[in-house]
């Protein structure tokens, strides 16, 4: 287990404010329907000390199926490119797939979010910040792992299917909450101590209090 949300919270990943200055885009032209650009394999280390790359599974299927596509609309890589064309990337597409690496957790929810992409998570047991109040369902998708894996059609198709009013709400609703997610303007950090605060009242059955 990477968390207990009985005792621990969630903190937004730490994203570069400048996301939030570029250009809002209507749907209707931005340039990629699907994005995603990031690494295929993770590094470890065996036993003897040596470096090994160890293939994710989840972001190779998503290569296998989508980075064979890879034109104008559909922008699937793992080709390393500097963060303000990496932040204009996200900003002309609509849709920002968020595959799991080694761990459930991954920044690319709120960079996303930032940018004005709707953010497709691909991680089964991800837990997100301020869920309490937040509204997931209204402003991101999440798929299966499992589908992804199996069905070689399943991203583009599923994504294809969403009529063009439910991904309008949800853009508008990434305006309403994506500085939520902001540390410099202090909201991330006041929804982190609200949760701080919520946490020491639950835990009422600790080794310090007493009662009869």
């Amino acid at each position: 287990d990477y968390v207990n949300t009985w005792k621990d919270i969630i903190m937004p990943g730490v994203s570069d404010s400048s996301l939030v200055k570029g250009t809002w885009k209507p749907m209707g032209k931005r340039k990629h329907l699907i994005f995603f650009r990031g690494k295929l394999h993770s590094k470890d280390t065996d036993p003897q000390g040596h470096e090994v790359k160890r293939p994710l599974e989840l972001r190779q299927a998503l290569a296998r199926d989508l980075g064979k596509k890879t034109r104008g609309e559909i922008l699937v890589t793992d080709a390393v490119t500097n963060s303000a064309s990496y932040a204009e990337e996200m900003r002309d597409s609509v849709f920002c797939l968020c595959p799991r690496g080694g761990t459930p957790w991954t920044r690319r929810v709120f960079d996303a979010l930032l940018t004005g992409c709707i953010p497709v998570v691909i991680s089964d047991d991800i837990e997100f910040p301020f869920e309490d109040f937040l509204p997931y369902d209204k402003f991101t998708i999440k798929l299966s792992e499992e589908q992804v894996v199996k069905r070689q059609d399943y991203v583009e198709s599923t994504l294809r299917e969403i009529p063009q009013a439910s991904l309008e709400q949800k853009l508008e609703q990434i305006r309403e909450v994506r500085e939520v997610f902001l540390y410099d303007k202090g909201h991330a950090l006041n929804g982190i101590l609200w949760q701080l605060h919520r946490k020491k009242r639950r835990f009422t059955h600790s080794s310090t209090n007493f009662w009869t």
